[in-house]
């Protein structure tokens, strides 16, 4: 099964019919979740963690990311001969598989700062191993 992170708003139930606390969580992609939860097989122990979501990616770590490791990333599998249908890969794809090697079924715009780092340092780290170059680092604190 994969990891992965649903970002929600607690609201409070106006109305007064939920029992308990009176609140609900209302999901910003109900229709992922409810997806994904269709596919795992009834009667399977799973985690749903509640927490605050923390302060969202910094605009220093989103440009660090779309302006430095995505580009680098992505000449990098170009000049690897990364194609597709004979055409090399866009910016879109390399995205694509930076998220699907680094962010564990996390979505960019909903991480956190610290997730937003972690994301940011794994991306570095495969990009080295795997593709055998080095993301520059950034010029001011991520």
């Amino acid at each position: 099964m994969k990891k992965s992170q649903h970002v929600g708003r607690v609201e409070v139930d106006v109305n007064r019919t939920l029992p308990g606390s009176g609140k609900r969580i209302v999901w910003s992609y109900p229709e992922a979740r409810d997806a994904q939860l269709a596919d795992i097989p009834a009667g399977t122990w799973i985690t749903e963690t509640i927490k605050p979501a923390g302060k969202q990616m910094s605009l220093a770590q989103m440009g660090y990311y779309y302006a430095v490791i995505l580009p680098t990333v992505h000449s990098e599998l170009v000049s690897l001969g990364h194609e597709n249908m004979g055409v090399p890969i866009s910016r879109e794809t390399a995205d694509g598989i930076l998220k699907h090697y680094c962010a564990e079924g996390g979505l960019k715009r909903n991480m956190s700062v610290e997730d937003a780092k972690e994301f940011i340092d794994k991306c570095i780290y495969w990009a080295n191993t795997k593709l055998g170059c080095r993301i520059p680092e950034p010029t001011n604190e991520r």
